[in-house]
């Protein structure tokens, strides 16, 4: 019997037993009479096909909208991408570091974790849009979502390209993966040379590509607009007319990148001092620094000689230029790595911040899902009015285990030495006593995914 008969014939059954026991025989049998009845009228509409008929042009019709349907969802598809990438991760350190990392004598979860999500769309064949949304935590008890990129491309020509919007602030050799764990050997890039606090400027580049032989060359330049960096109504640092340009080569496994930059500072900044200094030297430090310096009255200590602060701020005013120059040679061939970079930080006034040198090398080898690795770093910042000179060395090992493409494992020990008053860590955590920091360190493992 057709299915669709036998269909009905349940459909009528189920609604017709609740009642069935309540009709005479001779009811009954009229019923089914007349059922049957409906049954052969429905068996001769099959039979004559005109049921069929309408079905198939239902059906037809029906297709035609499901494959305009599919047709419009395979090309959105090719238009829309999405990525993303995560870092869960634990840090200790010996003393309380502080850094953008949170580094601090207990087991901290927020420091190296965050989560990434990039949505790239196609505009047309030359235009694109890219918005990268980041959340991470960069204090001790809140968790932020940043656009890190949030700009518009377009394809001038097959060798020129330009962006504008929100990018990466180009620095570094790892600038534009500086979240994605994966594209690097570390638990995080070398806090020597690498800074984290601003990793992204408003503003517009433009990227040259090139052949000399064998050798490819990218070149982007880039320009950022006013960008103000407002933390309260005692302290405001406008960044303007920053632009740079850097050039990276590529030849083989060797690759080379040089970079250079201008960012101009204006407002004011305030800095809190842990430092014991008499009070009749305040005015001093005012004179030489040009600022305003308060001790605060709870940290007043009275002597024979007369009364010392503990606990004082300092207000400077800021306008100054600031110029980064950094380097960078690596070499991987898939198995070793080696990867040295450095950098320059000149003030063009050197009153308020110091000049800044930092280096960084490392040493890797993949063998099969293992990595190890081993990183050593020297910084220098030169004495200003907001802070004293610092230095510091570094050494750092580390072993990375893939699981797979896109899951790692990376365990890592850095260790901070030969260092020069708080060696740009937290001053708190010079002991009372000393002038300069213990040799510290930091204990670390991630959990790095790409999808």
């Amino acid at each position: 019997m057709n299915k669709k008969i036998s269909y009905l014939l349940g459909i009528t059954a189920a609604i017709s037993s609740t009642s069935i026991m309540a009709y005479t025989d001779a009811e009954i049998e009229k019923r089914f009479q007349y059922y049957e009845e409906k049954i052969q009228s429905l068996e001769k509409k099959v039979e004559s096909g005109a049921f069929d008929k309408k079905t198939k042009k239902t059906i037809k019709r029906n297709k035609k909208k499901v494959a305009r349907m599919a047709d419009a969802l395979a090309t959105e598809k090719e238009r829309v991408q999405i990525n993303g990438f995560m870092t869960v991760g634990a840090s200790r350190a010996d003393d309380e570091l502080g850094t953008g990392y949170l580094f601090n004598d207990r087991v901290n979860f927020r420091g190296d974790s965050k989560l990434g999500l990039q949505f790239d769309y196609k505009l047309s064949e030359d235009t694109n849009a890219t918005v990268q949304l980041v959340a991470r935590s960069r204090s001790e008890d809140t968790w932020r979502v940043d656009a890190e990129w949030a700009y518009i491309s377009h394809d001038i020509t097959s060798w020129v390209t330009t962006r504008v919007g929100r990018l990466r602030i180009p620095f570094y050799l790892y600038s534009e993966s500086l979240d994605v764990g994966l594209s690097y050997p570390w638990v995080r890039p070398p806090i020597d040379l690498y800074t984290t606090v601003i990793t992204s400027f408003d503003g517009i580049d433009f990227t040259f590509k090139a052949n000399t032989g064998p050798i490819n060359h990218r070149m982007q330049v880039w320009a950022a607009a006013q960008r103000g960096a407002d933390n309260g109504n005692a302290q405001q640092i406008d960044i303007y007319d920053s632009y740079g340009i850097n050039i990276t080569s590529n030849w083989n496994a060797i690759t080379a990148r040089l970079a250079t930059t201008q960012i101009k500072l204006e407002g004011k900044q305030v800095l809190e001092r842990h430092d014991q200094i008499p009070v009749v030297a305040l005015p001093g430090v005012e004179a030489s620094s040009g600022g305003t310096a308060v001790c605060n009255a709870e940290s007043l200590i009275p002597t024979t000689f007369g009364a010392t602060c503990n606990q004082w701020d300092l207000t400077v005013d800021v306008l100054d230029a600031v110029y980064y120059h950094s380097a960078a040679l690596q070499y991987d061939d898939g198995n070793l790595l080696l990867l040295y970079e450095g950098a320059v930080l000149k003030i063009s006034e050197d009153l308020v911040f110091g000049d800044d040198r930092s280096n960084s090398f490392t040493a890797a080898y993949r063998s099969g899902s293992w990595t190890p690795y081993a990183t050593m770093g020297r910084s220098k910042s030169e004495l200003s009015a907001v802070g004293p000179q610092t230095k510091r060395k570094s050494r750092s090992f580390g072993l990375r285990y893939s699981l797979n493409d896109s899951t790692a494992v990376t365990v890592e020990w850095n260790h901070f030495y030969d260092m020069q008053g708080s060696g740009s860590f937290n001053a708190s955590a010079i002991d009372t006593g000393d002038i300069d920091l213990d040799d510290t360190n930091v204990y670390s493992i991630v959990v790095d995914a790409v999808f």
